[in-house]
């Protein structure tokens, strides 16, 4: 029996992983500590959303429906989220989707990704960013920035209108296609010329660490020149530059990764020395991004040498939490359970539908509970949303039509645990793990 491969993203963006049978792969039970990782990062995702309205220090260029009173601890949650959960999906997505195209060949790969990202990206133009544009809009009049009559019209000026306009969270969907689309061309190309006989070899002679390095240089460049890609956020219909680079980086990372150790080992083997270099660097790039976006600098030198130590810093913490975060979960041996299985074939859905939810959320528990504390807010409003998502998918998604034609149907499968193969090979993981796909801000 042929295996389906995982769509690239994830979600959000991931974006996730959407199989008709995702308990087992051709008769053999799947790993399940990626799985694990794809559900923990769906979380983070509706994390990350629900504390946008009670930010010490906003986003610049996200607009939200409201604005609350800050929460200290919810900035400091959301800034950490923020600069590493979609390099995480997308270091995850590049791993995928070279083990795709290693199968099942580049035409195959862009086939797949089409139909798994493009549905779901055309459903949330068509259906998630109408109804999301009215929601944003009407909670403008709430604050009173608009005039009630902007919800018929749209029109908006200023920084406002500005920000209304563009993908939204599904600009992740769009960028891993750009991504897959380029891959899937080179890797054709290279197919039809002598090029292809010395792949293997200059591969080895260049060596993983120094392709790493490359990466992070490049993105740390791109972070001082353009440190709005993460402290920031680039709303458009297309693909900003700046933000495409920066993420193409961690997608081509994952490529690399992959083709460099395919089972994975190193990262295991690292996994703690990681782990510690990403808590240092994490808490450094939020305490200096805070700190800029507080307005510190005194002059050019102090913020010239501050935004170089944030690009450095939020880059170094991006690979190391994303490579952190893969090296324990793919460690990882214990079956898999039920509502891990649940909630991880549902978490497309969930990245999909969250972010309407929850601007539509902070409006009613602005307007109906304005005397509850900020952190409670965002806390109720996580698992208000993250529970509608799941009962819509049940509802409307899991067993439907529409879930077919979107990829995400979903049915328990026997228990196999005491069968499951304790070699963790990753191209069987690849073939069944997924992504998550989000758009983190």
């Amino acid at each position: 029996m042929k295996v389906l491969s995982i769509d690239a993203s994830g979600n959000v963006d991931s974006v996730p992983f959407r199989s008709a049978d995702p308990g087992t792969v051709a008769g053999k039970p799947r790993h399940g500590g990626l799985e694990r990782l794809r559900v923990v990062a769906t979380l983070g995702v509706v994390l990350l959303h629900a504390c946008v309205p009670y930010l010490k220090h906003p986003m610049p260029g996200l607009a939200w429906p409201v604005r609350d009173t800050p929460s200290e601890w919810l900035d400091v949650t959301f800034w950490g989220i923020e600069i590493f959960i979609m390099p995480v999906f997308l270091v995850m997505t590049g791993m995928f989707a070279w083990q795709t195209l290693q199968r099942r060949g580049a035409a195959d790969l862009m086939r797949t990704r089409l139909s798994r990202l493009g549905k779901p990206f055309l459903f949330g133009m068509m259906v998630i960013l109408p109804a999301e544009l009215y929601i944003w809009v009407g909670g403008w009049v709430y604050e009173g920035w608009v005039d009630a009559v902007k919800l018929k019209s749209l029109k908006i000026d200023g920084a406002l209108g500005n920000s209304l306009w563009g993908t939204s969270h599904l600009w992740f969907l769009l960028y891993v296609l750009s991504y897959v689309g380029i891959v899937a061309g080179i890797s054709t190309w290279m197919q039809r010329t002598p090029v292809k006989k010395k792949s293997r070899s200059s591969q080895q002679q260049f060596g993983s660490v120094a392709g790493m390095i490359l990466l992070a240089g490049i993105g740390i460049c791109t972070l001082c020149c353009r440190p709005e890609v993460v402290w920031g956020f680039q709303h458009d219909f297309l693909p900003v530059p700046s933000k495409w680079i920066y993420s193409g980086t961690f997608f081509l990372g994952g490529i690399w990764i992959v083709s460099q150790d395919k089972r994975l080992h190193r990262i295991q083997a690292l996994a703690r020395p990681l782990i510690i270099t990403a808590v240092l660097s994490l808490g450094t790039a939020v305490a200096v991004g805070r700190w800029n976006l507080a307005g510190h600098q005194p002059d050019t030198v102090i913020s010239q040498a501050s935004g170089i130590l944030l690009g450095t810093t939020t880059t170094l913490a991006a690979w190391a939490v994303s490579l952190a975060a893969i090296g324990f979960f793919q460690a990882q041996e214990r079956p898999i359970s039920k509502k891990t299985q649940y909630v991880a074939a549902a978490s497309f859905w969930i990245y999909l539908v969250h972010h309407p939810l929850l601007g539509l959320m902070h409006i009613d528990i602005k307007f109906l509970l304005p005397q509850i504390p900020s952190l409670v807010k965002g806390i109720c409003c996580f698992f208000a949303a993250l529970s509608v998502s799941l009962l819509t998918y049940e509802a409307v998604v899991r067993q439907s039509a529409l879930g077919r034609w979107l990829g995400m149907t979903w049915s328990p499968q026997p228990d196999t645990s005491g069968t499951e193969n304790a070699d963790p090979v990753i191209l069987k993981h690849l073939q069944t793990a997924a992504t998550p796909r989000r758009r983190a801000a």
